[in-house]
């Protein structure tokens, strides 16, 4: 059922309206790059959910509450959900939750549950192609107080005079990167991706914050997700995967580089970046990595690199993306998808393994959510992306990361402005210029 035809401006204006609410959720491809991004999904109203928090999982279902004592039944609870068309179901994994499918212990501590959904019997649901926005289920009025709004909720952002934390000095951050260095120089790795976290101390509403962002870096893989006493703030161009009956991609990214000021610094800067053998070097382990990975769970013989050296341009960078696909067997579930897909091959390194001891080491605080994986399980469609360029909001503090692919020919400075490249328009957004 077509309830309205609207444009960008004013799915921003339904969301802000229920923004505040625990279990508002807003999947928001606020830019639409080829075939990536053609559908946005809001959805309220909760009717049940499934955590893990210090190895616990709790099950909500309507007013009942289930507690079980281990963690050791996760994904059959999801799968409840994840296998029922009449279910939507929304949420993520944060890093540390994914260190257990490599056989490694974690170590660190997340501020939030380790998993979480939340699950919906409707959803609305808008095509980025067509303009028409539409209701998964007409017979469930769950819609229809939002779209009379004509004036979006949002306010402007204050700057932010408050300093903020970060978890090294440059000196430190370079120090670090020149320890993955050492390792492959050592033959423990080929690259691992280092990261660097930082703390804001900021009473800016995170929905207004969320507004500034998805305006200064759209992208196809956008979120914003409320679940009470933490939100969600995503800006992520990045695919982990997508499930859509027995087809499955990935798309990693590797290769960064800031856009120029005109069209030709852009088409040097594009040019420097597809004639870069460090960034090509690269993005190919990681195919190679991402290509294992998705043969864990294809079918014989259809695992192929769709395309490999594709430049992708945003707001601020332009990054080299591939995509690998491949067919699965019918009866593959979501959940195998992740256990054989997760961690991140970009956002780890290769072997995948090795790299994520060796980060574990050099990381002294958790990613939490940013690394992990956001996204929705619908019958037999999932949609993933890799949580970078990230934001968590947990009582008036806004916590993010930063960081970055280390090769054998890396440059530690280079690295680290890459590094705040990438975290600009983060900082943009919550104040900080």
């Amino acid at each position: 059922m077509i309830i309205k035809t609207e444009n960008r401006t004013d799915i921003e204006i339904i969301f802000s309206k229920i923004a505040d609410k625990y279990g508002s959720v807003w999947l928001d491809s606020s830019l639409k790059v080829d075939n990536k991004g053609t559908k946005s999904f809001i959805a309220r109203n909760p009717i049940g959910g499934v955590k893990l928090e210090n190895n616990q999982i709790t099950i909500q279902q309507f007013d009942k509450k289930i507690v079980s004592k281990s963690d050791e039944n996760i994904f059959e609870y999801l799968e409840q959900y994840w296998q029922d068309n009449n279910y939507f179901s929304v949420g993520y994994f944060s890093y540390e939750s994914t260190l257990p499918l490599l056989g490694l212990e974690n170590q660190k501590k997340s501020i939030i549950p380790d998993i979480q959904f939340l699950i919906y019997d409707v959803v609305l649901i808008y095509d980025h192609i067509t303009g028409e926005l539409v209701s998964s289920n007409p017979n469930i009025d769950d819609f229809s107080d939002l779209l009379d709004s004509t004036d979006i909720s949002t306010e402007n952002i204050l700057p932010n005079k408050n300093k903020f934390k970060t978890a090294y000095t440059k000196d430190e951050y370079l120090r670090k990167v020149e320890k993955v260095k050492y390792h492959i120089k050592e033959g423990d790795i080929y690259q691992a991706n280092f990261t660097c976290g930082f703390e804001i101390e900021s009473i800016q509403n995170p929905f207004n914050v969320y507004s500034k962002l998805r305006n200064l870096n759209p992208v196809p893989y956008s979120s914003f997700l409320n679940f009470g006493d933490f939100q969600i703030l995503s800006s992520s161009m990045e695919r982990m995967f997508k499930k859509e009956n027995n087809m499955l991609s990935t798309c990693p990214i590797k290769g960064t580089i800031q856009r120029g000021a005109s069209i030709t610094e852009e088409k040097a800067c594009l040019e420097t970046l597809l004639n870069s053998e460090k960034d090509k070097a690269e993005l190919l382990m990681i195919v190679d990595l991402e290509r294992n990975d998705l043969g864990k769970v294809a079918q014989t013989g259809t695992v192929k690199v769709n395309e490999l050296f594709k430049p992708e341009i945003y707001s601020s960078v332009i990054h080299l993306v591939s995509e690998i696909i491949c067919q699965t067997d019918n009866n593959i579930k979501v959940s195998d998808i992740i256990k054989a897909m997760l961690p991140g091959g970009s956002i780890t390194g290769a072997p995948k393994k090795r790299a994520v001891e060796i980060l574990s080491k050099l990381e002294e605080i958790p990613r939490n959510v940013y690394t992990g994986c956001i996204g929705y399980v619908w019958g037999k469609q999932a949609d993933f992306n890799i949580a970078i360029r990230t934001i968590l909001h947990k009582e008036n503090k806004y916590y993010l990361h930063a960081g970055g692919g280390i090769v054998a020919d890396s440059d530690p400075e280079n690295e680290y402005n890459e590094m705040l490249l990438k975290a600009k328009n983060l900082f943009r957004a919550i104040g900080i210029e």
